[in-house]
């Protein structure tokens, strides 16, 4: 997506991934959160996440339901 869930964890822990499939959503969201040192945006499939296993501690997902097959 653009960003805005990042932009409210990225002050609040260690590290943040947003993954979207949209160059264009990832443009938006590195626009929003270009401030964080602490972010990394990635563009792939929700079906094959970019992160290694056992790598992240939990994971949100938004707006998903309807890209789902």
């Amino acid at each position: 997506g653009t960003g805005p869930l990042v932009q409210m964890l990225a002050p609040n822990v260690k590290e943040v991934y947003g993954i979207d499939s949209s160059a264009e959503m990832l443009k938006s969201a590195k626009e929003r959160v270009s401030k964080f040192k602490n972010v990394t945006l990635k563009k792939a499939d929700l079906y094959r996440l970019p992160i290694e296993d056992k790598r992240v501690d939990a994971v949100l997902l938004s707006i998903v339901l309807p890209y789902l097959e």
